[in-house]
C-alpha cells in the first residue's frame, strides 16, 4: 500500500523550503517567542526559551476543525476568520514589529480564484466601552507565490504594532481599561491577532515574536514544487516540473525518523516536461517528498 505525502520538502540549508516535521532552521532560540502546535502528534525540537501560550479562539464567526493531509494534522478555519490567542500577549507590549510563523498546508485558499495572492491582514486592537473602537488591520502583504503546492509550508509574515492614537499604547500588548467584549487575550473575540481574509487556511502551527526571529521573508517564503501522482494500474506515477531545478524525489516509510529517508528508486526520466518517475504500488505504506 501507499500512502502519499505529496510534495513535502526537507532542506537542512539556510534557504526554504523547510521540511514541516520541525521548525525552520533560521529561527532564534534566544528570542521571545510565542506559539502553538496544532498537530498532537508533532515532535518539533522546540528551543527551551520559547513560550507554548497560544491557542486558537473559536466560536461564531471564528470556527474551525481540524484535519489530517498527508499525515500531519492542522486546523481548517470553517468560517469567515482564524483568531489566535496569546495568553502571554504582554510581550507585544514594546515590540513595533511582530512577525508571524506559520505552517499552512498548500491549496487555492491560500488564493484569489484568479491565482493572485490575497492581501493579509491581522486585526489588531480591543473594541471600547464607548466609541471608537481601538482596532487596526495590520497589512502583512500578499501571500507569496508558489504555496499551492499541496504540501505542508512554513509561510513568514511580518505587521506592524503601532501606538494607538486612542490609547497612547501599541495596539497588541495592552488592554485598555474601557475594553469590551472577549478581550481577555489582548483582541478582539477572546483572540490577539485576528486573521481577517483568508477562509479554509489550514495552520498546523503558529508563531509569534520579534522582526528577525525567523530569518527573512526570502529564507523562509521559498516552496517546493508541486509534485502531482496519478495511479495507473498497479503502478503509481510521480511528477514534478523540470523548470524546478535541483530537486530529489524521497520516500519513506516512516514519517517519525528524519533519518529513514531515502532517495527513491527508479531516477526520473523526462516526459513532457515533466520529471517522471514510476513505482509499483506494493508492501508498506510510502510517504514522498521533494529535496533540494
Amino acid at each position: 500500500m501507499i500512502t502519499f505525502l505529496v510534495g513535502l520538502t526537507g532542506l537542512q540549508a539556510q534557504t526554504g523550503p523547510f521540511p514541516p516535521t520541525d521548525w525552520p532552521p533560521t529561527v532564534s532560540a534566544s528570542a521571545t517567542v510565542d506559539y502553538a502546535i496544532f498537530d498532537p502528534a508533532a515532535t518539533f525540537n522546540t528551543p527551551a526559551g520559547w513560550n507554548q501560550t497560544v491557542t486558537m479562539a473559536g466560536g461564531g464567526d471564528q470556527t474551525f476543525s481540524p484535519i489530517t493531509l498527508g499525515g500531519l494534522t492542522g486546523n481548517k478555519s470553517t468560517s469567515t476568520f482564524e483568531n489566535f490567542a496569546d495568553s502571554g500577549y504582554a510581550n507585544w507590549a514594546d515590540v513595533d514589529v511582530i512577525d508571524v510563523l506559520l505552517q499552512v498546508y498548500g491549496n487555492a485558499n491560500l488564493y484569489n480564484a484568479d491565482g493572485s495572492g490575497i492581501s493579509i491582514n491581522f486585526l489588531e486592537g480591543t473594541i471600547l466601552s464607548t466609541p471608537p473602537s481601538n482596532l487596526f488591520a495590520a497589512p502583512a502583504g500578499v501571500t507569496p507565490p508558489g504555496a499551492n503546492n499541496s504540501a505542508w509550508n512554513w509561510m513568514l509574515l511580518s505587521i506592524t504594532n503601532p501606538v494607538s492614537t486612542i490609547t497612547g499604547e501599541r495596539y497588541v500588548g495592552f488592554i485598555p481599561a474601557n475594553a469590551a467584549g472577549g478581550y481577555q487575550s489582548g483582541g478582539v473575540n477572546s483572540g490577539t491577532l485576528r486573521l481577517q481574509n483568508m477562509p479554509g487556511i489550514i495552520v498546523r502551527a503558529v508563531v509569534f515574536g520579534p522582526h528577525g526571529a525567523f530569518g527573512t521573508s526570502n529564507q523562509v517564503n521559498v516552496f517546493a514544487p508541486l509534485l502531482t501522482q496519478i495511479l495507473y494500474g498497479s503502478n503509481v506515477i510521480l511528477t514534478w516540473p523540470t523548470n524546478a531545478f535541483g530537486f530529489t524525489l524521497q520516500s519513506t516509510t516512516n514519517l517519525g525518523s528524519p533519518s529513514a529517508w531515502i532517495t527513491n528508486s527508479p531516477a526520473p526520466v523526462v516526459i513532457s516536461g515533466q520529471n517522471t518517475v514510476t513505482n509499483a504500488i506494493s508492501g508498506p505504506q510510502q510517504f514522498y517528498r521533494l529535496v533540494r
